[in-house]
């Protein structure tokens, strides 16, 4: 069995090579809550610095194999793939069809006590996020306690989430896509 930092990025993410870019998102986004601090999956398995790590490891692997241009230096430099391998990436389409019930399965819902654990494992604090981003402070705090009626309106929770995830080294577009509060509408 292979140590965890010994996992090349499709083995850290349980994706096959072949793997889409909604199979690489979701993985990610999986792979984020997995080693949050709260998380029961890594609970008494990994130290917090540990969990920071990994977190740090799951990030590269998202940004390399979500760029076709990362991903194929990393899968030919890298991985020493086989190119003929690589590019069989043909399927039956019955395999690749999935439900709509299967899809919301898979989706993972990023809330705001989420999203402060993992504020809290890169070790930045609040104060940090508000000067990067010229954001209130209470604006903030509200986002991690999910206090959405601060707000004034949807479009200003909408930019300060995502001025708010960039920060974190964070996909918005995704946590965006998976948030309670757009998820409702």
């Amino acid at each position: 069995m292979k140590r965890l930092e010994d996992l090349n990025y499709y083995e850290l993410l349980n994706i096959e090579e072949k793997a889409t870019e909604k199979e690489i998102k979701d993985a990610y986004m999986s792979s984020i809550l997995q080693y949050h601090s709260d998380s029961i999956a890594s609970y008494g398995l990994l130290s917090d610095k540990e969990k920071i790590l990994m977190l740090k490891r799951v990030e590269e692997a998202y940004r390399t194999l979500i760029d076709a241009s990362r991903k194929k230096h990393y899968d030919n430099n890298i991985l020493k793939l086989d190119e003929s391998k690589e590019s069989d990436t043909t399927e039956p389409q019955a395999k690749t069809q999935t439900t709509e019930k299967e899809k919301e399965d898979k989706e993972v819902i990023i809330n705001g006590k989420i999203l402060k654990n993992i504020r809290e494992l890169k070790g930045i604090t609040l104060s940090d996020i508000s000067k990067k981003t010229k954001i209130g402070l209470n604006y903030l705090e509200a986002i991690e306690e999910d206090n959405y009626k601060l707000f004034p309106a949807e479009i200003f929770l909408r930019g300060f989430l995502k001025s708010y995830v960039k920060c974190l080294g964070l996909e918005p577009k995704e946590i965006l896509k998976n948030h309670p509060f757009f998820k409702l509408k």
